[in-house]
């Protein structure tokens, strides 16, 4: 079957047939080829090309390629959905977004940044600018990003409504040791802050385990601090605390002597950064400026550009994982809880062994993440 062109001067453009075109080429070189030219305008013979070619077999870059090509030659935003076999509308968002630098850009990554376009204009430029294999987890970040802001925003707004005074940190709102209730929904702080005592204060916490929530502190009873109750309770909040510290000087203690031993130090510690990537989405940064400091405290800093990605990590994944010092006792899992399970189970592959005071914190976490993950799902019930 021969292939169609298109002539442009004394050169042609293939408009049908560009896969058995190349399939010849592959062959050896070609000095000939049937061909039927076709009388058509630019625009006309863009639409050819993509609408005749098989779709099951073009790849992504080759149909962006060929809807954005169209459209910079006139084709309408209709025809070329059409041609292109997409969704009634797809083109339209493409062409706000499409320009120069873009050719080899998925649709599906082109109507994400269109999507982000009206609401974080700074995102859609990022999602635009990332690689194949970013955009997506960038994207997502983004509109994570845009709704923790839009809650935030809203309870803000409830405790304005109600006549909640806000203070600016947790440590102004929770003077005393007073103790608090949290409301996580804006439409529930009206009704959580009349249930409270006088010279209650509200402050909002936007890095909860479950998101943004309004915290309630009221005041501490008077003589709380002799409390036998409350005594057990600060003792105890000291205590996971040293759990949580001595954790961190064991497995500090155990790469440290890695970085000594191991000649492949490097390859051997690769699924510490695997689990990094799996947590995160991304590699980690060996010259953060958190990494050069870990190596000086350890007497490395001179071992800098041999073990940044791993310490970098490290240091990423192994944040505290539990948030103490509740009125009920009950520790919270940080946002860290998993990743540093994660950062735990990677140590464990490589022969890591926690102390049974670790192991205690390992259980601590655990059950602090299905306590209060199943505590969310009530709440998303109700």
């Amino acid at each position: 079957m021969p292939d169609g062109v298109s002539a442009r001067g004394q050169m042609f453009r293939i408009v049908d047939g560009e896969r058995r075109w190349r399939a010849m080429t592959k062959r050896g070189a070609v000095e000939s080829c049937a061909a039927i030219v076709c009388s058509m305008d630019e625009a006309n013979a863009m639409a050819a090309m993509v609408a005749t070619d098989d779709k099951a077999q073009l790849t992504d870059a080759e149909l962006s390629r060929g809807v954005q090509q169209m459209l910079a030659v006139g084709v309408g935003p209709e025809e070329v959905d059409k041609a292109a076999r997409l969704k009634r509308g797809t083109a339209r968002r493409v062409a706000k977004v499409a320009r120069e630098g873009t050719e080899q850009t998925s649709i599906d990554q082109l109507l994400a940044a269109e999507e982000l376009s009206g609401r974080d204009p700074e995102g859609a430029e990022a999602v635009l600018a990332a690689g194949a294999e970013d955009w997506e987890r960038i994207a997502r970040a983004r509109w994570d990003a845009i709704a923790k802001a839009a809650k935030v925003a809203a309870l803000r707004e409830a405790c304005e409504a109600a006549g909640v005074p806000l203070a600016d940190t947790a440590g102004e709102a929770n003077e005393d040791g007073r103790s608090y209730r949290a409301c996580a929904y804006a439409d529930r702080v009206a009704e959580v802050f009349a249930e409270q005592p006088d010279g209650t204060v509200g402050w909002i916490c936007e890095e909860s385990w479950g998101g943004p929530e309004v915290r309630f502190y009221g005041p501490a009873p008077e003589g709380s601090g002799d409390d036998p109750e409350e005594v057990a309770r600060r003792a105890e909040d000291e205590r996971v605390k040293k759990l949580m510290a001595d954790a961190l000087a064991s497995r500090s203690a155990w790469l440290q002597a890695q970085i000594i031993e191991r000649d492949n130090f490097w390859l051997d510690m690769m699924p510490i950064v695997e689990a990094h990537r799996k947590i995160f989405g991304t590699s980690p940064d060996p010259y953060d400026y958190g990494t050069g400091r870990w190596l000086e405290e350890q007497g490395m800093a001179d071992r800098l550009v041999e073990t940044g990605h791993i310490v970098r990590a490290f240091i990423s994944l192994g944040y505290d994982p539990l948030w103490s010092g509740y009125v009920d006792g009950e520790p919270r899992p940080s946002r860290s809880a998993e990743s540093w399970l994660a950062l735990g189970d990677a140590m464990g592959s490589l022969g890591y062994r926690p102390a049974p005071d670790e192991e205690e914190l390992i259980g601590m976490v655990n059950a602090a993440i299905e306590k209060f993950s199943e505590k969310k799902e009530e709440e998303d019930d109700e």
